[in-house]
């Protein structure tokens, strides 16, 4: 059986708006219910009836065999939309919602961007604004159609911010309307949001951003979490170079021809857009000896061969 660990707030809230019985309280206190950590399995009959089977931590670690504490019986009736977003919220993984300024941030980050948001959970609202009449902001069309990010359409109005605006709104509404969202991601460098985080924050839901390292205080200082997407752009590249030795220490491995114009040609095929003047070589050779310093070593006896250290 698969277990997962609870979280003791979101059981708190159960208690209060959804769970109709428990059904069994074996070696539980009820006072101290969520002093200790416990693991849960959900199973729903064909009613929709919920079953949560809740087990404590010390048997699910050392013994692998869970003991159950108790088990909370709900009726998935009209109370659907406040169950599902507690049972959901049960885990560690987030429900997000994600808002991106399109004049605050290049297309070009994008999947920084969206690998990092990723991390946190499952994105089920994905929305960029912009004026897509304005060239400056036309390059996240493609982007947004390619990955799945809904445009919304800003019309400029003279002396307005009208993206800040209708940006805002839709996160208001949602807000107020959408229960199941536990994470709101903002993606952008403007601290004139730093408003509505306020009222995200009074509803007690999470407001994680990403934007440049050029932002002002007003921002960082309110979201529960700020990146900067240089930061992301950095672990990136070190996450590639990680890639491009396992391809390379793969290759010297398995090939007896290890000259370097054919590891060269074997980077190029699975990395096509790996261009070793973008780490600062002039070249290949030096983007490995340098890169890879202590791990390997080139033999000039006729054709460079490179070597494993």
């Amino acid at each position: 059986m698969n277990f997962k660990k609870c979280n003791n707030f979101v059981f708190n809230k159960l208690l209060k708006n959804g769970v109709d019985k428990i059904l069994a309280d074996v070696h539980a206190n009820k006072d101290n219910l969520f002093n200790v950590q416990y693991f849960y399995k959900i199973k729903k009959d064909r009613y929709k009836n919920y079953f949560i089977y809740v087990y404590n931590k010390d048997y699910y670690k050392t013994l692998n065999l869970p003991m159950c504490i108790f088990i909370l019986y709900i009726r998935f009736n009209k109370k659907y939309n406040i169950l599902y977003s507690i049972i959901n919220n049960m885990t560690d993984n987030e429900i997000i919602a994600v808002f991106i300024d399109a004049e605050n941030i290049n297309s070009t980050d994008f999947l920084y961007i969206a690998h990092e948001i990723r991390k946190y959970g499952r994105i089920v609202i994905f929305n960029i604004y912009g004026d897509w009449s304005d060239k400056n902001v036309k390059n996240w069309i493609p982007v947004a159609r390619e990955n799945g990010v809904m445009c919304i359409q800003c019309d400029k109005i003279s002396g307005k911010n009208s993206v800040d605006l209708r940006l805002s709104v839709d996160i208001m509404k949602i807000l107020y309307t959408n229960e199941i969202i536990t994470l709101f991601y903002l993606i952008t460098s403007d601290s004139d949001y730093r408003h509505v985080i306020f009222e995200i924050k009074q509803k007690n839901k999470k407001i994680y951003c990403i934007g440049s390292s050029q932002v002002n205080i007003g921002l960082t200082s309110i979201c529960d979490l700020y990146t900067k997407i240089e930061n992301l752009k950095k672990e990136d590249k070190i996450s590639q170079i990680q890639e491009y030795w396992n391809n390379i220490e793969d290759y010297l491995l398995n090939n007896s021809n290890k000259n370097l114009s054919k590891i060269k040609d074997m980077m190029q095929k699975k990395f096509p857009n790996f261009d070793h003047r973008d780490y600062g070589h002039n070249k290949f050779s030096e983007f490995l000896l340098n890169t890879y310093k202590d791990k390997l070593a080139v033999s000039y006896e006729g054709n460079a061969k490179l070597l494993l250290s």
